[in-house]
């Protein structure tokens, strides 16, 4: 269990700087503050909701379904961000290199 928990976390440290360092080449200087604030909120908000909503899930239909609704629902939102504009413009920053 160590080993999958330290590549995850390396991973994820690997996304967090390239997302942060994306964020910032993409955001006006005067509004830094403010994306970096909004950004932390939305995602630790986001994350105390899906916590609640798995510890509920969990209770109220087992964990092991509540692991296949977890998984269902991540590739379904890997499908919509695929098929949504977001998707289609990083298809167009892809496609120009």
């Amino acid at each position: 269990m160590l080993l999958p928990q330290l590549g995850g976390d390396l991973f994820r440290t690997i996304f967090e700087i390239g997302a942060l360092s994306l964020r910032q080449t993409m955001t006006p200087l005067h509004l830094l503050v403010r994306v970096g604030a909004s950004m932390n909120f939305l995602v630790g908000g986001c994350a105390t909701l899906d916590l609640l909503a798995g510890g509920a899930l969990g209770s109220a239909i087992s964990l092991r379904p509540a692991i296949w609704v977890a998984a269902l629902a991540g590739a379904a939102t890997l499908l919509l961000l695929a098929f949504s504009p977001a998707g289609a413009s990083w298809k167009r920053v892809r496609e120009s290199r």
